[in-house]
């Protein structure tokens, strides 16, 4: 071992076989008596060194398993893939080891067959599979953002590694134990007890005790504490209370399961999958069946007007998708494109503007739970009215649709895994059908289906938590509700300890959004708060069933900074605009520091209906002339009388900062 003042030095290592796989801390001693802290690296099979790949999975390096790999990303872009024959059936387990010796790579392994299919990710720098037939397959590593470099160096091992893909069941209830098999690759045939505590929290990861004896496989070996009642399927069906959880493996390729329960009309029941978020690859799909196994309707989609995508296809996640024209749609009209049904939340500002849908943390919503998927340039889009199933009409020259309840991504909060909201039509025995919707499986496709009455909640956050404020002026504060199981109600929001010279308008987030914005002001004679001063406090205020529900959120504490190049200044202090006509605003800026530019207005924290007219391509200017410029304020024919603050703020460009007025309460007014 060569050490960093070049002197050699050596010791003598043994290594047990049941010692940890990675670095080991070693010291080592030099002929004069003198020693030093090294990491010596186990690993787990014979070694080949300066393992550089091929960039393609057909023409990867041949090796023989098991094996370990010992190589560098030196360039952006590269991947190292290598040749294999493997046997039908046999296992390959794959653990690749990067952090723990120092390297800076963030690693992505798959495994795929000789012509490059991929047929298996790796997940927390695991990966495993077992081949369907004998034949070549290749691993690969690349960096998650295709970094390269002198410190994106790997081992990586490849061969017998026990590697645990799940445990069936995926859940136990709470206060009851269970017998669970752990799944994988390399293991044999694995069960253990587990009992999970009756005090668990719901939904939280409890540890298998497996035997301490035995080689103790990678990856998590936990199970989910359940809520309520759990079942298995067994030959691909099962019967569940209501409430109730069933624990189910999608094992083969194409394969459906039917989890039976029973409803009452009027009793709403919300039905969600369990499992991308507990680590299994299942991308879930259910659709709900009735007792003669017909899907259930959900809804009749009337259309009354249609345009189409243009300019670009469109992924599904962004809310805004440019169409061909809008001058039969309207704010908070539904419109019907591919199979997703969504909500139009503003509509183009300009002929280069997307129209903008309804969307939670920059996802697309889907409503009576569609699936926001991919849409191509020249699809159409269709206006929608929404009636009860089974709704007929005069032909109108334009399609009708027939939504079932049947749902692939659940949205924010579940990802790939499934949700329906179900209203029963009927008393009766239903059926979930569960399947993956790429029509894959295998023995670690696990699942738990829960069906339960909605609980309606909400969490709230601001942003920024700890603001520096310009004296004389405001920074605008973001506040954001997320939504729980369908409550779509108003949320007052209040900022509590305000130190001197600090003040915020008490505002809400009206019923189904899900932000606002406030102002938070300085005034000029604010100073710096002592430290022994409480942190802001974000104060929500709700009901929900009847009873009012306070959540919080706490923050840091605010700061006040000198005033910086620009201050912005409105003419009052209140708007008043009728519904269905619009309202004007002076806004003045003042200059300092010799700074000459033009400068960006922004308004926010209006309340949904009402928008700021004549935006431009560049949006509001204040030319590099001018000190002021007139917002007009535009109210919908259908927003309802109320008071509510919003905060006018200039941006200096380059720098990217903004300056807020002191907050405008506007009033809507019959």
């Amino acid at each position: 071992v060569t050490t960093g003042n070049a002197a050699r030095r050596e010791a003598d290592i043994t290594i047990a076989p049941t010692a940890a796989i990675g670095p080991i801390p070693v010291r080592v001693k030099s002929a004069n008596g003198e020693s030093a802290a090294v990491n010596f690296i186990v690993d787990r099979f014979a070694v080949v060194t300066d393992a550089a790949g091929i960039d393609s999975a057909r023409n990867g390096r041949l090796v023989t398993l098991p094996v370990t790999l010992a190589g560098t990303l030196d360039r952006a872009g590269q991947s190292d893939y290598f040749r294999f024959e493997a046997k039908a059936g046999q296992e390959i387990g794959a653990q690749i080891i990067a952090g723990p010796i120092g390297s800076k790579l963030d690693a992505v392994l798959e495994l795929t067959d000789a012509d490059g299919k991929v047929l298996a990710q790796g997940s927390g720098g695991l990966l495993a599979y077992k081949c369907p037939a004998a034949g070549m397959y290749a691993i690969g590593v690349h960096d998650k953002d295709y970094r390269g470099g002198a410190d994106q160096f790997y081992r990586l091992h490849v061969g017998d590694v026990p590697v645990v893909t799940g445990v069936v069941p995926m859940g136990v209830q709470r206060g009851h134990e269970a017998t669970v098999s752990v799944v994988g690759v390399n293991l044999g045939t694995v069960t253990a007890k587990v009992k999970v505590p009756a005090d668990a929290a719901v939904g939280s990861r409890v540890p298998v005790p497996l035997d301490a004896k035995a080689e103790k496989p990678l990856g998590n070996v936990i199970v989910i504490a359940g809520e309520f009642a759990e079942a298995t399927v067994e030959n691909g069906q099962t019967a569940i209370e209501t409430p109730g959880t069933a624990n189910g493996v999608i094992a083969r390729p194409g394969e459906t399961q039917a989890i039976r329960f029973t409803a009452k009309k009027g009793q709403r029941l919300l039905i969600e999958v369990n499992a991308r978020r507990a680590g299994s690859p299942l991308d879930s799909v259910i659709e709900l069946l009735d007792a003669k196994g017909s899907p259930v309707g959900r809804a009749t989609l009337r259309c009354t007007a249609r345009t189409w995508v243009v300019f670009r296809d469109h992924d599904s996640a962004g809310p805004g998708i440019r169409i061909e024209a809008w001058n039969e749609l309207a704010m908070d009209d539904y419109v019907y494109l591919g199979n997703e049904l969504l909500r139009i939340e503003q509509l183009p500002l300009n002929p280069d503007a997307d129209c903008n849908f309804y969307a939670v943390g920059g996802q697309r919503v889907g409503f009576l739970d569609t699936t926001p998927g991919h849409h191509p340039m020249g699809a159409p889009v269709y206006k929608v009215e929404i009636h009860p199933p089974g709704t007929t009409f005069p032909p109108n020259g334009l399609p009708v649709f027939n939504l079932n309840y049947r749902n692939d991504d659940g949205g924010p909060g579940y990802g790939k895994d499934s949700r329906l909201f179900f209203d029963p039509p009927a008393d009766g025995e239903y059926t979930v059908r569960i399947g993956d919707s790429r029509n894959q499986g295998g023995p670690n496709y696990g699942y738990r289906l829960t069906v339960r009455p909605p609980r309606p909640e909400f969490t709230v956050s601001f942003s920024p938590t700890a603001p520096s404020i310009w004296k004389g002026g405001s920074l605008p504060i973001g506040v954001t509700v997320n939504r729980i199981d369908g409550f779509d109600g108003p949320v007052q929001v209040k900022l509590e300890n305000l130190p001197a010279g600090f003040e915020a308008p008490a505002t809400f987030v009206e019923a189904g959004q899900q932000s606002t914005s406030f102002a938070l002001y300085a005034s000029p004679m604010a100073e710096n708060p002592p430290g022994t001063v409480a942190p802001l406090k974000l104060v929500a205020r709700a009901t929900i069933d009847g009873k009012e529900v306070v959540r919080e959120a706490t923050g840091g504490v605010p700061k006040v900074v000198p005033p910086g190049d620009l201050v912005t200044v409105t003419s009052a202090s209140e708007v008043v605009v009728r519904p269905g006509a619009e309202a004007r605003l002076k806004v003045r800026i003042e200059r300092r520091n010799g700074f000459k530019g033009r400068v960006p207005l922004d308004v926010r924290g209006l309340p949904h209906g009402v928008r700021v007219l004549d935006i431009g391509l560049n949006g509001i200017l204040i030319t590099e002339r001018d000190t002021e410029r007139e917002v007009a304020i535009y109210a919908e024919p259908w927003v309802k009388p109320m008071e509510h603050p919003f905060v006018v703020l200039s941006r200096q460009e380059g720098k990217n900062s903004e300056h807020g007025a002191k907050s405008v309460l506007l009033k809507v007014q019959k």
